[in-house]
């Protein structure tokens, strides 16, 4: 306060005169190596009125805070040049690269909008070919990255059209054109075209190594990688993303580096490897913040939530989620926001908290149409689909899980085609028409072979057991259980594991080898307990309880049931609620007990269901 009033009642001559001690001062100090130098020296030389050396100065310290990711600090310093400009405009001054320079930072930040906005102005403050061949090619990146991919065509047209009329070709022209080749891929992958896709990033390949640019090979290579994983080729997707981080790491392309880091987590999170997922997610997240980036890397936050729902950690999941809706929100990334809360959806849905899911399913839908994503639409809808059966709507339930599989067949999405069968057989399954069941359930399991997932083929032979099982066709029932018991062996996934152990424990009741039932039933149980997947752990006790009654200690089958019921009363989960009532009914009767109409209550709320009763009758 001193320092103020004391600078306030000074003559102008007379701060001028002290400003320029200090410059003279700080001109003498070396602090070259530190970003806080060049601004407080740019402060000064403003105040002595040498705004072109100010500015210079400025850039400076920007270069340095943006070399040494320090990102907010560089924002800070560019804008001050940028405003010293335009406030006092100097010759020979580059406004156009200084509003470039600040976009690039603004996009580590994630912060698309202002970095388009600045990219615009450098375009607009220049008229060289070189120069608006790369901001034509750095726009249309942003505008991607906001979801406008009509717009973002319409600029790599513009950059390729500058392109070809270039007399000269330089080496850092064709990396441009390596880039706006890769921007066009992008917006591709984005629409699901992934064979268009894979011939632009082939070609892109192809100039790479012809150039002998290993940074753009690398980028090409990952790309290559990641649309094998759409097309479920997983090896392969391997060796691509193995290869580019080789390449990266002797670039020291950190951002790229990063990314492949991240996709590579994601071909082993679905080869059902998840602790090595979460390690290259890890990997992945440390390099952005090493990157300059406070939040760390948003792709890779996402996956580690994902991560967490196959380990049973759902609330974990969800916070991990929560971090990336307020990011993606910040950055208006419409794209990510669909894909967040759809997944936040799922782990709601695990959670049993069927209502909840589905407000996240609905709005992440609604993003997703507004973005034409096709391959984003039939997540959701499938979603939508588990949720309402969850729920006991059935009829609903199997029309949202059909116009899933109707999309991707069309974008012939093999993997997922997979999954909307399995599901579809599984409703089937719910409802008691057994022969459509298993003509789903077989088509699935198909498709899991030819793509070699483990987890699907795994799914599915433990859902054809239980159709068997509920057929009375045990020696087929255990056939079905036993193969999906070696696969459950070499995977991570609790949610599955206690699925197989609880379809074992049905197996046994059925042949009446009640120990051996309620071993297999006990550990499903301790699964279920130790994740926060309610609905599990419901279904689980519903065994349990039908377990204790055929052993004879119907007091502790009583307490199984009525735990089951508050569980399933607080999901909204009426056909599982009806099983209990059903079982918990005939075991009173069997006890010559007033059952006290269990039975008629079951038999309602199947008919509420849709559920065939008398095919459920005759079990």
């Amino acid at each position: 306060m001193t320092r103020f009033t004391v600078y306030k009642i000074l003559s102008i001559p007379r701060k001028k005169s002290l400003h320029e001690k200090l410059v003279e001062s700080l001109k003498e100090i070396d602090e070259e190596k530190e970003v806080n130098y060049h601004f407080r020296l740019g402060k000064h030389l403003e105040k002595i009125e040498k705004f072109k050396e100010a500015a210079k100065t400025y850039l400076k310290g920007a270069d340095k805070a943006e070399k040494s990711y320090e990102n907010e600090k560089a924002v800070e310093i560019y804008e001050r040049a940028l405003n010293v400009l335009e406030e006092h405009p100097v010759q020979g001054m580059d406004k156009s690269k200084i509003h470039e320079n600040l976009a690039g930072v603004l996009e580590r930040m994630e912060d698309y909008k202002k970095a388009l906005d600045h990219l615009k102005k450098a375009e607009e403050e220049t008229e060289i070919e070189r120069k608006l061949l790369c901001l034509n090619r750095k726009i249309a990146r942003c505008m991607r990255k906001t979801s406008r991919y009509e717009n973002a065509l319409n600029y790599v047209e513009k950059g390729q059209e500058i392109f070809s009329k270039m007399k000269q070709v330089s080496f850092e022209d064709e990396k441009e054109k390596c880039k706006l080749l890769k921007e066009k891929g992008m917006v591709c992958l984005r629409k699901n075209e992934f064979e268009e896709c894979q011939n632009i990033f082939q070609k892109m390949k192809d100039l790479s190594e012809k150039i002998e640019s290993k940074k753009d090979k690398a980028e090409a290579i990952h790309y290559l990688g990641t649309i094998s994983y759409y097309k479920s080729d997983f090896d392969q997707a391997k060796k691509y993303l193995q290869r580019s981080i080789e390449i990266r790491k002797n670039t020291e392309d950190l951002k790229g580096l990063a990314k492949s880091y991240n996709n590579l987590g994601v071909v082993f999170r679905n080869i059902q490897e998840p602790y090595t997922a979460l390690k290259f997610y890890k990997k992945a997240n440390e390099i952005k913040k090493e990157w300059g980036s406070k939040e760390g890397d948003l792709s890779a936050l996402e996956n580690m939530g994902i991560i967490y729902y196959d380990l049973g950690e759902l609330d974990k999941s969800i916070e991990y989620y929560q971090k990336c809706l307020e990011i993606e929100k910040k950055i208006e990334d419409e794209h990510g926001m669909a894909a967040t809360l759809d997944n936040i959806g799922v782990s709601y849905f695990g959670k049993g908290e069927f209502d909840k899911a589905l407000k996240y399913h609905e709005k992440s839908l609604e993003l997703k149409k507004k973005l034409e994503n096709r391959s984003g639409i039939s997540f959701s809808l499938y979603n939508m689909g588990l949720a309402y059966r969850g729920k006991s709507e059935f009829e609903r339930a199997l029309n949202l899980l059909k116009e899933s599989l109707d999309i991707r067949r069309e974008i012939e999405d093999e993997l997922n085609v997979g999954y909307s069968r399995l599901w579809i057989g599984i409703v089937y399954i719910d409802i008691r028409n057994l022969d459509k069941s298993k003509e789903h359930l077989k088509n699935a399991l198909d498709v899991f072979k030819m793509v070699r997932s483990d987890h699907g083929m795994g799914m599915t032979l433990t859902y054809l057991g239980r159709l068997n099982i509920l057929e009375n066709s045990l020696n087929e029932a255990k056939k079905y259980l036993e193969h999906s018991e070696k696969i459950k062996s070499k995977l991570e996934e609790e949610g599955f594991k206690l699925i197989v152990d609880r379809h074992f424990a049905e197996y046994y009741m059925k042949k009446n080898r009640l120990e051996k039932a309620f071993a297999y039933c006990q550990e499903a149980l301790r699964k279920a307990k130790k994740s926060d997947m309610m609905n599990q752990l419901g279904k689980c006790r519903k065994v349990l309880g039908k377990i204790y009654c055929e052993k004879g200690v119907f007091h502790r089958g009583e307490k199984e049931f009525q735990k089951a019921i508050k569980i399933f009363n607080e999901t909204g989960d009426k056909k599982n609620k009806a099983e209990v009532l059903f079982e918990w009914g005939n075991s009173l009767k069997e006890q010559d007990i007033d059952e006290k109409g269990k039975i008629s209550e079951a038999l309602k709320l199947f008919k509420e269901c849709k559920i065939d009763v008398s095919s459920f009758l005759g079990q």
